[in-house]
Order: C-alpha cells, then structure tokens, then sequence
C-alpha cells in the first residue's frame, strides 16, 4: 500500500512516534483525509523544504480547509516565499486580508513583513489596524511600527481610542520609542 496510517483516529492511548520517509509524509498530506494526518504532514516536513514537491505541499495547505493548518502551513512558507513564485505573495496578501480566522490573518502579516518587506506591504499591515480582531491589529502595528515610523504615526491616532490592553500596550510602546 502507498499510504499506512496506524492509530488514523488516534484512539489508541499512549505516545506515539512515526518515522517515514519525507516522500510519505508528502504522499500522507494528499491522500488522508483526516485533519491530524495532515496536520501531522505539515508539521514533519517543518521548515526545511527540501525539493519541489515538499514546496508544492506546503503552498497547497496555504487552501487546507482548517484553519491551523493554514496557519501551520504560513509559519513553514518562508523558504518558497524567498523564491519569488509566481501567485504566492498574491495568496498570503489575501489571507492577511480575508481569511476567516484572525490567526491565520496574523500568521499571514508576519510572513509578509518577514519576506516581503515593502511599500505593498507597509500599506497592507497599515490597513490592518481597521481589522475586527485585536490580535491582527496589533500585530501589524507593531510590526508596521518597527519597519516605518513614519507611516505607524500616521495610523496611530486611530488606535487610541481602543480599549483592548495588548493594542495599547504597543501603541504606548510605540509613543516612548518616538
């Protein structure tokens, strides 16, 4: 058989250690159909991709219908985002902007200011700060904040009149600083 799950419904009690070969975790990803086994795929290929077809999977979860493996899928990007391939910055500029959950919307700002440090992204983590979760805005503040002072003080006075201690703590960090 190409793909051999053991424990699939993980409801055997105790710890369990698979070894595969990178290829299988790969071939697991495509073919399971439970959210662990692909969860589990994503996190063993990890943040070294090595070849084609590891960068190929990782771009796929970037469309995985769970959240967390999207978001998963946005912390291991970082390698195939410094390849410059076609349509991804595209792909992670919409999840920073429309994904349903604000964690993958953070998830997806990191990588933007991480690998995509620009203009483009600068206007798109200030937009972020009219963002309905509070986690995104002050991600993108800060972040904003640390690569453009200049353009953070613009959007600033918009966030002080929030009421939520984590975007005051970094706007108040950001008035010091200045």
């Amino acid at each position: 058989p190409d793909l051999v799950i053991v424990d699939a419904e993980r409801s055997i009690i105790g710890n369990r250690k698979e070894e595969k070969p990178r290829s299988q975790w790969i071939y697991q990803y495509e073919h399971a159909p439970l959210y662990m086994d692909r969860y589990e795929s994503v996190s063993r290929i990890g943040d070294d991709l090595k070849g084609k077809e590891e960068e190929d999977m990782m771009v796929k979860a970037l469309d995985d219908p769970y959240w967390n493996i999207r978001a998963l899928a946005l912390k291991r990007i970082g390698p195939v985002a410094k390849t410059n391939r076609p349509g991804l910055r595209t792909k992670i500029e919409q999840m920073a902007t429309s994904d349903p959950k604000s964690l993958v919307r953070e998830a997806a700002i990191k990588v933007l200011a991480k690998q995509y440090d620009d203009t483009t992204t600068q206007t798109l983590m200030a937009g972020a700060i009219n963002d309905s979760s509070y986690t995104v805005v002050k991600t993108a503040f800060d972040l904003l904040s640390d690569r453009s002072k200049e353009r953070a003080a613009r959007v600033a006075p918009a966030l002080e009149d929030e009421s939520n201690d984590n975007v005051m703590d970094v706007l108040a960090a950001f008035y010091v600083s200045e």
